[in-house]
C-alpha cells in the first residue's frame, strides 16, 4: 500500500432515513430508501468539506417496496428509479414520473450502456433483464418527450443471470453457479471468455473500469482484468478483493470497493510490478452501521451507511507526494505523479523535472548517494546547491547564497541530521566520517556531470544559465524562494565546478581521477593556481604524475619539466620510461611557451637542457624528439650543432636524427643528406678500416660482422636511392681508393 492516504472520509449528511440507493450528478444527490421514497439534495461544496443540504428537498414516493438503484441521464436531467423489481424514469428536477418503463415487478436486471460512443450518438440506451428470462432493449428518444422505446424484445436467456453489464456490442454476464460470457449486442450470439469457460464461480462480479479495460471478479476473490471491447485477457496486476463487497466506483485515477465496513482504494492505472491496493479505510469498526450503497459517479464519490452519507474526499496527488517525499518514499511519489499527470499534459515536463529535483533531495537527505545521482542525471540542476554544502570546495571569491541570521548547511549537518531519520542508510548512520567520504566521491560525480552538461548544451559561455531547483526540500529552499541566490555564467560555473573537482579528488586522493580531469584540453580555473597549488604541495606523497599534469595545465611548463626531472632518479626503469616520455612531450609540444621572463637561458638552451637529462637516461627517446618538435622553432641546424658539440661525431643519435630527418620528415636540404651518408661510411670505416682487405666469403657474400653488413646495406641503399639529395662528390672523397669498390664506381658513375 501506498505511504500516504488517498482518500479522507467526512460525513456529508446524518438523518433518519434508511438509505437503500444513491447517485450524484451536478451538485444533486439522489437518495432513495427503504419505503420506496426518492430524495434530491443539494450538495454544497466548499475549500474544506462537501455537505448535502436536507433543507427543503423535494421528494416523492415511486412505490411501497426499496428502491434498489438510481441512474441519472445527465444530458436530459432524467433518473432511471428500480423499486421493488419496477422501473421508472423521472424528471431530474421535481421528480415526477415521465415514463413506466417496467411496472409489473419482473425487472430482474437493468443496465445501461457505458460505451461513450454510444452516449454521444442516442444519449443512452437501456438493457432490462425480466423474470420471464426475455432481454428487452430500449434506446433514449432525444426528442418528443424524450422516453425510452424498445428497439428489441426478442431475446430471451435460458439460465438466470446474476449481474450483467454492458459495453458498445459487448453484453457481459454472469451466470449463477457458473461463469462470464458475452452476448454480441448485434447478433444477440453468446460467447465464451477465455480464461473463464466452464468455471463453476460461487462469486461473480462485473464493473467496466474504462473503454480499455473490464474487471471480471474470479476464482479466489480475485478481479481479473479483460479488454471492454475485444474481451481479450490483460497482462495487468489483478486485484484481490475482500469478502462481503456492496459496492464498486471509479473515480480516476483510482477503483474504490465498499465492503460491509471498509473502503478499499486500488490503483485504476496498471504500474507494472506493484500491487494495485493503495489504501484501506476503516469506516465502521464496530460493524454496528455497515455500507449500504455507494454513487457511480465520474467526479465525486458518496457512500452511504443506513442513516448516514460520508463523502470521499480525495487528497489533492500534490499533497500525495509531498508526504511521500516527507517520509522518504520516493518510488510512491514517483507512482502518483504518473497517476495523475497524463502524458498529454502540457507541462508534464516541467511538473517531472520539479518531482525530481524534490526526489533527489531526499535520498540525498537520508544519504542515498547512488540514488540521488541516478535521478539527477540527464537534470538541469544547480550544481551550487549541492557544491554549496562543500564550502571548503568552493573558490574564496565566490559566494552563492545570501545566508544570514541562520547556521550555515553543510553536508556534516546533513548526516548529522540523518541519523534521526529511519530511512537514511544505516551504515552511513553508524559511521558519519564514511558517509562524509561518500558524500565527497557522489560529489566530484555530479561535478563532472554538471561540467558534461554545460559544454555539451551552451555554446555562448557568456550566457546565464536557469536551473530546476527545489523549493520544498533543498537546503537552501528558503534563498531561493527570496531570490538571495547569486547567478553565474557558464563560463563562471565551469571555473567554480573545475576548481571543486581538483579539490575533492585531492582531498580524496584520487590520482587516477584527477590525472584523467588534468588531461582535459581546457580548464576554466587557471586564474586560481596559487590557490590550488598550496592544496597540491600539502599531500607529499602525491606522485610526479599528478604534480606534472597539474603544472602542464595550468601553462606552467617549467615547472611541470622540474617535477619529471626529479623522476628520472626513480630506481623502477617503467617510471623513469614514463618520466622521459613526459618530458619529451613537453619539449615537443609547447616549444614555444617553455620560455618565461625569469628564465635568464634562451629557449635552444633550455630545451637541450632537458633532452640531455632525458638522453641520460634512455637515448631511445630522441627519435621522438627528433621526429615531433617543431622545426620552425627549433632549426635542425641548432639540433645538429647540439649533437656535434655535446656527443661527437660518432654517436650514433646523429644517426637517428639523421634518418628522421631524410626518411621521415623528408627534408630536402642537402647537408643532412650527406651527414647521414658520411656516418654510414664513418660507421663503417669504424667496424673495418679503409686499407683492410675482404677476407673470404660465404655463398657469394662477403664474410663481414653483421653490423657491418647492416651498415653496408644501409649505405649502398642509400646511395642508390634516386629520392636522396647527397653530394657525391663528398662520398667519395671519403671512399676513395677503399675496399668500398662497387660503391665508388657507383658514385664515379653518378657524378660522369
Amino acid at each position: 500500500m501506498l505511504s500516504t492516504q488517498v482518500f479522507q472520509t467526512t460525513t456529508a449528511y446524518e438523518g433518519n432515513l434508511k438509505i437503500t440507493a444513491m447517485d450524484y450528478c451536478d451538485y444533486k444527490l439522489y437518495v432513495g430508501d427503504e419505503n420506496g421514497y426518492i430524495y434530491k439534495y443539494s450538495v454544497k461544496s466548499d475549500q474544506q468539506n462537501v455537505t448535502v443540504d436536507p433543507k427543503n428537498a423535494p421528494n416523492a414516493k415511486i412505490g411501497k417496496g426499496k428502491v434498489l438503484g438510481i441512474k441519472h441521464l445527465q444530458y436530459v436531467n432524467q433518473i432511471l428509479v428500480l423499486v421493488d423489481k419496477q422501473l421508472y424514469l423521472l424528471d431530474g428536477e421535481t421528480l415526477l414520473k415521465i415514463q413506466d418503463i417496467i411496472t409489473t415487478k419482473d425487472c430482474e436486471i437493468a443496465t445501461i450502456d457505458e460505451d461513450p460512443q454510444i452516449a454521444q450518438r442516442c444519449i443512452a440506451r437501456l438493457l432490462v433483464y425480466k423474470s420471464d428470462g426475455k432481454v428487452v432493449f430500449f434506446e433514449h428518444e432525444q426528442y418528443e418527450k424524450g422516453q425510452f422505446k424498445i428497439i428489441s424484445d426478442n431475446t430471451k436467456l435460458i439460465l438466470k443471470p446474476i449481474s450483467m453489464a454492458w459495453f458498445g456490442k459487448n453484453i457481459f454476464i454472469a451466470w449463477e453457479r457458473r461463469s462470464y460470457q458475452v452476448m454480441d449486442f448485434d447478433t444477440k450470439k453468446l460467447r465464451d471468455i477465455e480464461g473463464f469457460k466452464d468455471l463453476a464461480l460461487q462469486k461473480q462480479m462485473i464493473k467496466i473500469i474504462s473503454e480499455e479495460e473490464t474487471l471480471l471478479l474470479g476464482q479466489n476473490d480475485t478481479f481479473i482484468s479483460i479488454n471492454s471491447t475485444t474481451c481479450e485477457r490483460l497482462n495487468r496486476m489483478p486485484i484481490s478483493v475482500p469478502p462481503r463487497i456492496t459496492g464498486i466506483s471509479v473515480l480516476h485515477p483510482y477503483i474504490v470497493l465498499l465492503s460491509d465496513s471498509k473502503l478499499y482504494f486500488y490503483n485504476k492505472i496498471d504500474m507494472k510490478g506493484r500491487q494495485r491496493l493503495l489504501q484501506e479505510l476503516v469506516f465502521d469498526p464496530t460493524g454496528n452501521n455497515p455500507s449500504r450503497s455507494m454513487t457511480l459517479t465520474p467526479d465525486k464519490i458518496f457512500f452511504s451507511t443506513a442513516n448516514k452519507i460520508i463523502y470521499l474526499k480525495p487528497v489533492p496527488y500534490d499533497q500525495q507526494i509531498s508526504k511521500c517525499l516527507f517520509e522518504g518514499k520516493i518510488e510512491d511519489a514517483m507512482m502518483i505523479f504518473d497517476q495523475n499527470v497524463s502524458e498529454d499534459d502540457i507541462d508534464r515536463q516541467k511538473k517531472l523535472e520539479t518531482l525530481k529535483i524534490d526526489s533527489a533531495w531526499i535520498y540525498f537527505r537520508d544519504l542515498k548517494f547512488t540514488q540521488c545521482e541516478e535521478t539527477l542525471k540527464e537534470l538541469n540542476y544547480d550544481i551550487k546547491e549541492f557544491l554549496g554544502l562543500f564550502f571548503h570546495y568552493v573558490p574564496t571569491n565566490k559566494t552563492f547564497f545570501e545566508i544570514k541570521g541562520k547556521t550555515f548547511p553543510t553536508v556534516s549537518l546533513i548526516v548529522e541530521e540523518a541519523k534521526k531519520r529511519p530511512n537514511a542508510e544505516s551504515d552511513y548512520k553508524k559511521d558519519p566520517n564514511k558517509a562524509v567520504r561518500v558524500a565527497r566521491e557522489f560529489l566530484g560525480r555530479i561535478l563532472d556531470n554538471r561540467r558534461k552538461y554545460l559544454l555539451e548544451n551552451y555554446k555562448n559561455l557568456k550566457e546565464y544559465p536557469t536551473f530546476v531547483t527545489s523549493e520544498a526540500h533543498s537546503p537552501f529552499k528558503d534563498e531561493i524562494k527570496a531570490g538571495k541566490v547569486n547567478n553565474f555564467t557558464v563560463e563562471e560555473l565551469l571555473e567554480i565546478i573545475d576548481y571543486a573537482i581538483i579539490r575533492v579528488h585531492l582531498d580524496l586522493s584520487k590520482e587516477d581521477q584527477l590525472i584523467a580531469f588534468l588531461s582535459n584540453k581546457k580548464l576554466y580555473c587557471r586564474d586560481h593556481f596559487k590557490e590550488l597549488e598550496s592544496y597540491l604541495l600539502e599531500d607529499p606523497k602525491l606522485s610526479e604524475v599528478v604534480q606534472g599534469k597539474f603544472y602542464e595545465q595550468f601553462g606552467k611548463y617549467k615547472d611541470a619539466l622540474e617535477v619529471w626531472s626529479k623522476a628520472l632518479s626513480q630506481p623502477e626503469k617503467h617510471k623513469t620510461d614514463r618520466a622521459c616520455e613526459e618530458i619529451i612531450r613537453i619539449l615537443t609540444t609547447y616549444t614555444l611557451q617553455l620560455k618565461d621572463s625569469k628564465d635568464t637561458k634562451d629557449t635552444k638552451t633550455l630545451i637541450f637542457d632537458y633532452f640531455s637529462k632525458v638522453l641520460s637516461k634512455n637515448p631511445l627517446f630522441a627519435k621522438t624528439f627528433f621526429l615531433n618538435i617543431d622545426d620552425k622553432l627549433i632549426p635542425p641546424s641548432s639540433i645538429e650543432t647540439y649533437l656535434n658539440n655535446k656527443l661527437g661525431e660518432g654517436s650514433n643519435l646523429k644517426e637517428v636524427f639523421y634518418e628522421v630527418m631524410v626518411n621521415e620528415k623528408k627534408n630536402e636540404d642537402e647537408r643532412f643528406h650527406t651527414g647521414l651518408a658520411l656516418h654510414y661510411i664513418k660507421c663503417i670505416f669504424d667496424l673495418r678500416s679503409r686499407d683492410q682487405p675482404p677476407t673470404g666469403t660465404t655463398k657469394g657474400q662477403k664474410n663481414y660482422d653483421p653490423k657491418l653488413n647492416e651498415y653496408l646495406k644501409k649505405f649502398g641503399n642509400f646511395i642508390r636511392d634516386p629520392t636522396t639529395r647527397y653530394m657525391p662528390e663528398n662520398i667519395l672523397y671519403e671512399i676513395k681508393d677503399s675496399w668500398l669498390v662497387d660503391e665508388e664506381i657507383f658514385l664515379y658513375g653518378k657524378i660522369k
